[in-house]
Parts: C-alpha cells; structure tokens; sequence
C-alpha cells in the first residue's frame, strides 16, 4: 500500500460512541481513509453488493446478530478482504473461532491505538494474496484454453520439455498411436518404442531445442491400422525469459495431398 492512499472501510457497529471512538483513531493516524458505517446485516448486504472496500471492521456483539453472521456474509461476497473483529471482551476460545471462521484479526475495544497499524498490515497481505490469486487465475484460464485446444483439434498436438520428454499429447496422436495420452507423459521416444517410427525426431528435436528454429519437415509413417499416414509436422521452441524449455508440436495429416501428388508424377 502506497503512501496517502486513500483505504474504504466498511464499520459494523451498532453504538454511536464507538463509531465516533474509531473515527478519531483514524484520523490521528497517517492513514487516508474513507469510513462507511452500517449498523444491520440488511445494510451490510446492501453495501457489499453496490461498493467495493478495503477492509471491514466489525464488532461482535451486535443487536440481532453477531461477528460470526458478518463473517460468514462478508466471506461470501470475498475471500479476501481482511475482516477485523473489534470488540469487548470475549473468550479465548470465541477469538479462535473467530479466527477460523474467516477473521484476520482480533483486536479488544481497549487496544484501539494498535488499529491503524493493523490496517496496513492486512491491506498489505490482502495484495499480496490478491496478486497471487490472479496469477493463478491467468494461469488457470490459459491451461483451459490449452485444454481446449488440445482436446478440439483433429491434427496431432504435442509438448516437449528441454530433455525430449513428453508432456503432453493430444487425444488424436494417442489414438493413431494407439498409447495413452497418461502414458506419453514423462516418456521419450525410445522409452515408448517410437524412435523407428519417427526416425527424424531426436534430429529435429535438437534443432528446436539447441538452436532455436522452427523445423517443419514430413513423416512417412503406417498407423496402428496398417494404413499409411503422411504427416507433416512442425516444432517450435517454448521460451521462458529468453530460454528455450521445451517445444511445441503440430503434425498434420496430408496423405491425400501427398497420393495425389505422387499419382499425378
């Protein structure tokens, strides 16, 4: 969190003193914030559906309702925001709980001085779990769409790390190959008696891999039914920061093309 930004905070408190307490807390901090107040879970609802906030306070003992109901309701609308219980005095075991239940924080009513540095603390840690959940997000959607990809597409689809180790195929190659795709994984060529039926491949594996290029050349192969297959394949090197890990390969099937060629000679 960056110096004078502003932070939104959402104040669950029923009793005016108190709410009064916590403004003039905050506004002897260095923080900048912005501080809403609801007193029911109706207008906490309401709230969460049409606002975006940074952190939320809340007080235990409320009229009609608890700390944990405003967990359970915050948690519902976001997994993240930090949620601060901010109360009298409560059990150990009721704290615990609280903080199993999805509390960040656990702070009694005369420790209200410590506030304004837990607030940084948790927004802090907030970004960070934010940041890293996009990440996985991202991360998430592109393996989808890799899925996807892999299991729509009718030409042959494979990934290769830097050993020359498959790490995955696509449902067309296992098949025509008649090996499962949970086989593939992990294994090269020789390992899965493949290396006379693509005599190039080591070749042209080290040519994406050692150097950088791009090779497309053509395959000449019989397939698990007798029937001959002509495949034109490309490899392209996977580069992370500059550095080759792996390939990517696409083999289509141009028999026709080639048969027809050849007659026509």
């Amino acid at each position: 969190m960056t110096k004078n930004t502003e932070i939104k905070i959402l104040y669950v408190e029923d009793i005016q003193d108190d709410v009064d307490l916590m403004l003039v807390t905050l506004r002897k901090s260095s923080l900048t914030v912005d501080l809403e107040t609801v007193a029911h879970l109706d207008e906490l609802k309401a709230k969460l559906v049409s606002s975006s906030y940074d952190l939320i306070i809340t007080d235990y003992n409320l009229r009609g309702y608890n700390g944990e109901d405003v967990i359970k309701m915050v948690r519902d609308f976001d997994e993240i925001i930090p949620i601060i219980i901010f109360t009298g005095t409560v059990g150990e075991e009721v704290a615990v709980r609280l903080i199993q239940q999805g509390a960040s924080d656990f702070y009694l009513k005369e420790s209200i001085k410590l506030i304004p540095k837990a607030i940084i603390k948790l927004i802090d840690h907030a970004e960070l779990r934010r940041k890293a959940q996009n990440y996985k997000d991202k991360h998430t959607h592109q393996s989808n769409i890799l899925e996807a990809i892999f299991y729509s597409i009718t030409d042959f689809l494979f990934l290769k790390n830097d050993q020359k180790r498959y790490l995955k195929v696509n449902k067309s190659m296992a098949d025509i190959l008649d090996i499962t795709e949970e086989n593939f994984e992990g294994k090269n060529n020789q390992e899965l008696n493949l290396a006379n039926y693509f005599p190039d491949s080591d070749r042209t594996d080290d040519e994406v891999l050692n150097h950088g290029k791009v090779v497309r050349y053509e395959v000449d192969i019989v397939n698990n039914e007798g029937r001959r297959m002509v495949l034109e394949t490309v490899k392209s090197p996977i580069k992370e920061k500059g550095v080759i890990t792996g390939l990517v390969g696409l083999s289509r099937d141009i028999t026709a093309k080639k048969v027809f060629n050849e007659e026509l000679h």
